[in-house]
């Protein structure tokens, strides 16, 4: 996008007449930025059930399988998986063109049959062309030789002229030494034409043409009734073909099905520890119980797994909006070792609607994930404040917004604004540096 590197690279949102957007000093569109932060940072919408996926959820339970080739037979797995599915394709195709081979057959058969009849070959073209060339000129050549033999009859007189003249004949009978080779050469020429049909030439040359027409050129057709060749060749072995790939399509998904059970018995190895480190975070965020179960489902590039997870005996889709938030959450925290270093992670009032007890479960959670994730956070519950590594204060006046970073002297009074909503008392302010004590030991 001609965005350079930068260290550190800045990130810029203006809005005047429109929203403009900004990397470093480069101007970028809104869809690029989405694609780009995309491979580098999570943005956790409520509407977004990504986190509750297959994909998502067995990610996180095969993260728990320690065992060394794990990883191993999920790529051989994956590798058979994509091969039957570019067999099974092929197949269909096949299959779909038996159905009508019998039409295609003698389409092409028509075809070739009507190229053969030509039979064109590379350079044809010219050569007849500059035979064409030379039959016009047959005639008028003709003619030019009955003059040159009238002159041949008079070399004798020109030999005597010069003779009486008393000059050398050298250059007389060179002259008509020459004349007798190029006489001899034109003779020889039209000796090759005489048995030449010129309609079978001008018949030919149309034949040539329609080739040219058609297809661009006899050098382009003849390329083309090649591939023709094969094709035809490919419906008469069409019947071999789709028996040796129906073969090769159930040694496959012997393969396939043989690693999907390993691969499923390495997880439901993994299911138990999966659910009680799940169940550990749950409990910390105050939520329900939740409930794991590893299903068959049709085999896919994820296996022939699928996961139903629930929240005391509800189902994702049905839990309230405080409720999702804290699972994906949960689930974030088991599996974060996958994405270890590598994702900023915002919050958006993640606490929101949420006592003070359940608000300090959340602050535990994100405190967990702060050892794999960068995370900003924005809230107003105190709790999580108070396990923040930095507390930064947003104001907004008539002239504009500002972010100001607190000192740690000054985290205290700010905390204890928000336990009291806005007058700090001198139990708030106690309160507020118990919370920052206690934050720390998180």
């Amino acid at each position: 996008m001609g965005i350079e590197n930068e260290e550190p690279n800045s990130f810029r949102y203006l809005k005047k007449d429109k929203a403009r957007y900004f990397v470093n000093a480069n101007s970028i569109a809104k869809k690029d930025l989405l694609s780009t932060s995309k491979l580098f940072s999570f943005y956790l919408s409520s509407k977004d059930d990504s986190d509750f996926t297959d994909a998502r959820l067995l990610g996180a339970l095969d993260s728990f399988v320690k065992d060394e080739s794990f990883a191993g037979i999920k790529d051989e797995y994956s590798d058979a998986f994509a091969r039957l599915g570019a067999l099974n394709k092929e197949l269909a195709r096949l299959r779909e063109k038996s159905i009508k081979a019998a039409e295609e057959r003698e389409f092409l058969e028509f075809e070739l049959k009507k190229f053969a009849e030509i039979d064109p070959r590379e350079g044809e073209e010219d050569e007849l062309l500059a035979l064409k060339k030379e039959l016009s000129k047959k005639e008028k050549i003709g003619a030019l030789l009955a003059k040159t033999e009238s002159l041949k009859n008079h070399k004798h007189t020109v030999v005597e002229l010069f003779e009486f003249l008393g000059k050398s004949t050298d250059e007389v009978h060179e002259f008509f030494s020459r004349l007798e080779e190029a006489t001899g050469e034109v003779e020889f020429k039209l000796s090759r034409l005489d048995g030449v049909d010129i309609d079978g030439i001008f018949e030919r040359l149309e034949k040539l043409s329609y080739l040219n027409k058609r297809y661009g050129g006899v050098g382009e057709a003849i390329e083309y009734f090649g591939v023709k060749k094969e094709e035809l060749k490919e419906l008469d072995e069409l019947d071999s073909l789709i028996s040796s790939l129906e073969l090769d399509i159930k040694d496959i998904s012997k393969t396939v099905a043989a690693l999907s059970q390993k691969i499923t018995a390495f997880r439901k190895s993994a299911l138990r520890l999966f659910s009680e480190r799940l169940g550990f975070f749950a409990k910390k965020l105050l939520i329900g119980e939740p409930t794991v179960l590893l299903v068959s489902k049709e085999p896919s590039m994820l296996g022939a797994d699928g996961i139903e997870l629930s929240l005391a005996k509800s189902a994702v889709s049905t839990l309230s909006a405080g409720e999702y938030r804290r699972l994906r959450l949960a689930l974030m925290a088991c599996s974060s070792s996958d994405d270890g270093g590598k994702a900023v992670l915002f919050l958006d009032e993640a606490d929101a609607n949420l006592s003070g007890e359940e608000s300090a479960g959340v602050a535990y959670l994100l405190r967990e994930l702060s050892a794999k994730y960068q995370i900003f956070a924005i809230s107003h519950q105190p709790q999580l404040a108070s396990v923040a590594t930095h507390h930064f204060v947003v104001s907004k006046d008539t002239e504009g917004s500002y972010v100001r970073k607190l000192a740690e002297d000054e985290r205290a009074g700010e905390i204890a604004r928000m336990v009291s909503s806005g007058e700090i008392t001198k139990e708030a302010m106690e309160y507020a540096k118990q919370m920052l004590r206690e934050g720390a030991r998180c």
